[in-house]
């Protein structure tokens, strides 16, 4: 499949007519041009080594999954606000795909005629962004994304393999992942899974809220949310729950080697494959109608071992476990 993306810039104020003779010659007589090329902005929130290996990634995939002409311009942002006017970019698209959460908002706040895909955001952030700028316009906005995150399932699945159906489970939930810990738990109570939900919100005394939790259950899922998952609380948090000899199943590599006992996550490798099989789905259907929204589909599972040896968790090995988690999933409620 011919692949390009648009990188050179023209400087048109030298010999005009020299321009217009090229531009004219690359429309009409350009086979590529001819063949109905699928035009496709990507625009990612950063510049680093992890966003350009999934810009990189995604066109890999789409190149390996299509045999129409593509043509991919990228653009790399870097600071607020961008130093570029994306409309023009944005406007001329067949496909908008945004990485990160940066990209994704300074692209939506344009009423984008576009359709846009945003990969490699949480679930709280695009619908929290969806719901702000609705209220400033009616004016749909065609839009899907590709979360950062598994589905629910995959938490209280990982949690029943490696601790067993006998054992309690807590969540600690705000408005952020209540929704999440809503649907976990009614897959517990099909499990016969006990589980015990404690809400909290900014003005509660967090790790009162958790101590409960951990008083009413045997482990800990921790789901992504930024009011009680973040920087700031998570040592405590892992400390309280170490204390209680409470695991904790999370939903990040960098819990695991914090001292969380295990966790199920994807990765950015993962997310560009999802997302460039998503574009090409979107490229080969007749109707070039985005997908509904949807959480990580590749996922990973990391284990502290030292944590879960003192907490006298036994497993076969992480290869098997996470074999077991994906064929659970299968046919998961």
């Amino acid at each position: 499949m011919p692949l390009r993306q648009n990188t050179a810039h023209i400087d048109t104020g030298k010999f005009p007519w020299i321009f217009f003779v090229a531009l004219f010659c690359l429309i009409f007589f350009n086979p590529a041009s001819q063949a109905d090329s699928f035009r496709i902005t990507l625009i990612s929130s950063g510049k680093t080594d992890i966003y350009q290996q999934l810009v990189k990634g995604i066109m890999e995939t789409v190149h390996a999954q299509v045999s129409q002409p593509v043509d991919f311009n990228t653009i790399l942002m870097k600071g607020k606000p961008p130093q570029v006017d994306l409309k023009p970019q944005i406007h001329a698209a067949d496909l908008v795909v945004t990485i990160g959460q940066q990209a994704t908002h300074t692209t939506l706040s344009t009423k984008p005629k576009a359709p846009v895909l945003a990969t490699l955001i949480p679930e709280y952030s695009y619908e929290t962004l969806l719901e702000t700028l609705k209220k400033r316009s009616p004016q749909h906005i065609n839009s899907s994304a590709i979360f950062i995150t598994p589905p629910p399932s995959a938490y209280i699945l990982l949690a029943k393999i490696l601790l067993g159906e006998k054992q309690r489970i807590g969540i600690l939930a705000s408005e952020a992942s209540i929704g999440d810990a809503k649907k976990i738990k009614k897959i517990a109570q099909t499990l016969g899974i006990g589980l015990w939900l404690e809400t909290a919100n900014p003005s509660d005394n967090l790790i009162q809220k958790l101590t409960q939790t951990l008083d009413n259950s045997d482990a800990l899922l921790a789901l992504p949310d930024p009011f009680i998952f973040n920087r700031k609380t998570a040592k405590n948090i892992l400390l309280t729950t170490y204390r209680h000899r409470a695991p904790v199943i999370a939903f990040s590599a960098s819990y695991v080697k914090a001292g969380a006992m295990a966790a199920v996550h994807s990765s950015p490798a993962l997310i560009a494959r999802q997302t460039g099989e998503t574009i090409a789905g979107i490229i080969q259907s007749s109707d070039k109608t985005l997908p509904a929204p949807m959480h990580a589909k590749y996922i990973l599972v990391s284990i502290n071992e030292n944590v879960a040896r003192s907490l006298g968790v036994t497993y076969s090995s992480i290869g098997q476990v996470q074999q077991e988690l994906h064929r659970q999933m299968r046919s998961a409620p």
